[in-house]
């Protein structure tokens, strides 16, 4: 589920996972290239610039991960972006590793500087 919240700034994202058991899991945030990311735990600040304006914003991250930031890494190949064919500049990744249960909601939050 994925809901736009405009009275507060915010974009919420819902992801539920099912399955048989626990299982290993694994899940990404690939940012735009322009975006910096200073990461604390589960919370990412962004920063970004563009036509002129500079915006923030938090993204509250999914706490059943243990979270890290890659940006233009080359083993593993993590944080890159493709702007077209043969053409790649680095970006940053927000990575998160954990375990999933049998039933597990993931709550992903974008909240928006005022």
């Amino acid at each position: 589920m994925v809901r736009l919240d405009t009275d507060r700034n915010r974009l919420e994202i819902a992801d539920r996972v099912e399955s048989d058991g626990p299982h290993a899991s694994r899940l990404a945030f690939h940012l735009g290239p322009t975006v910096q990311a200073d990461l604390s735990g589960n919370h990412a600040l962004l920063c970004w610039s563009g036509q002129g304006v500079q915006t923030r914003a938090i993204l509250r991250l999914p706490a059943q991960f243990a979270w890290t930031v890659h940006r233009g890494e080359l083993d593993p190949l993590l944080g890159w972006y493709s702007p077209r064919f043969g053409v790649k500049q680095p970006t940053t990744m927000l990575l998160g590793v954990g375990i999933c249960g049998r039933s597990e909601e993931l709550c992903t939050t974008l909240e928006f500087g005022r």
